[in-house]
């Protein structure tokens, strides 16, 4: 069933995430060999605000949960899609 909202997808997703917490453990071993390869990540999508984004619930739960910093480049005056 499709979500019938914006708001209603990213509940779903973070359903998900913690119904699935191996995906913390998965996301962080990605992070891990990449950075062991001397690169650097960068996780993106197409909504400018890490709040309108599952982007931003996956970092948001993976930062409280591994314990690691994550920064969030939010173009200032971004008009949300999700009331905060």
């Amino acid at each position: 069933v499709t979500a019938r909202s914006h708001e209603e997808c990213l509940a779903r997703y973070g359903r998900y995430l913690d119904e699935n917490p191996q995906v913390f453990d998965d996301f962080s071993r990605l992070l891990a060999e990449l950075h062991r390869d001397g690169k650097r990540v960068c996780v993106t999508c197409f909504e400018r605000h890490p709040g309108d984004c599952h982007r931003g619930i996956l970092a948001t739960r993976w930062e409280a949960k591994k314990r690691r910093k994550v920064s969030h480049i939010e173009p200032s005056g971004c008009p949300r899609l999700v009331p905060a």
